[in-house]
């Protein structure tokens, strides 16, 4: 995922990955009746800046999202987005 050029295309496949694993695993858990006794973290040891540098990609910097998935959770986007 560490990606500095070209990062859209790359990124989205990527992403894509992640979330046919993360959704594999909730089916799982929801198959099990344990949705709402699980919360998943996935997260980066790095964040990235907003802006995107000069080779389409975007360098190391302080902000990184975080997903949490689980039936117990408020669904949406939260926090502020960087200006």
């Amino acid at each position: 995922f560490d990606t500095h050029a070209r990062q859209a295309p790359l990124h989205a496949a990527l992403l894509g990955q992640l979330g046919d694993a993360l959704s594999a695993f909730d089916r799982d858990l929801a198959a099990r009746g344990l949705s709402d006794s699980v919360t998943t973290l996935v997260f980066s040891e790095f964040g990235r800046r907003a802006e995107e540098n000069g080779s389409k990609g975007t360098d190391h910097g302080a902000g990184a999202p975080v997903f949490l998935l689980g039936g117990s959770l408020r669904p949406g986007m939260h926090g502020t987005p960087p200006d």
